[in-house]
């Protein structure tokens, strides 16, 4: 949430928002970023929170994933539906499933969760930084792995 301290122009609550939400490159979420530092001087940490959440919005998009739901605990990815599975990435789903017998993903004990589809489970690592900050920046940065690691095997 903006917070009306920090923007008091309803209107201007208003172009914000529709702005971070069509925002669609990590790079377009720093410009706003920047942006808004420039108008508003430093974020409160709501502000940075919510731009956090819409780069981490960003990269499970671009990874098929529907949602992704970060609990006190753990994280749930959500999975495209079979009807839907054109729109998720076949490659990051393989591997997903193929580094979750990973030695580094066992920090977050992978699991599996099953209701009406099965969802994988990654729960935090002992210790790790649980605020809400702490926990998009972590899964932002864990969803862009195989993204960084086919950039470098390109270079």
């Amino acid at each position: 949430m903006l917070p009306e301290y920090a923007i008091t122009a309803t209107s201007e609550h208003f172009t914000f928002y529709d702005i971070i939400s069509k925002a669609s490159s990590e790079h377009k979420v720093d410009s706003l970023s920047a942006e808004l530092r420039d108008q508003f001087g430093p974020l409160p940490e709501e502000v940075a929170n919510l731009l956090q959440l819409t780069k981490l919005k960003i990269t499970y998009s671009a990874l098929g994933l529907e949602k992704i739901d970060l609990q006190p605990q753990n994280a749930i990815l959500f999975l495209p539906d079979q009807d839907n599975e054109h729109l998720a990435d076949k490659a990051f789903l393989q591997y997903l499933f193929v580094s979750a017998q990973e030695p580094w993903m066992t920090e977050y004990k992978p699991g599996f969760k099953m209701n009406k589809k099965m969802k994988p489970v990654l729960h935090h690592p002992a210790g790790s930084d649980t605020t809400p900050a702490g926990l998009l920046h972590r899964y932002t940065e864990l969803l862009q792995k195989p993204e960084l690691a086919s950039k470098a095997e390109l270079a």
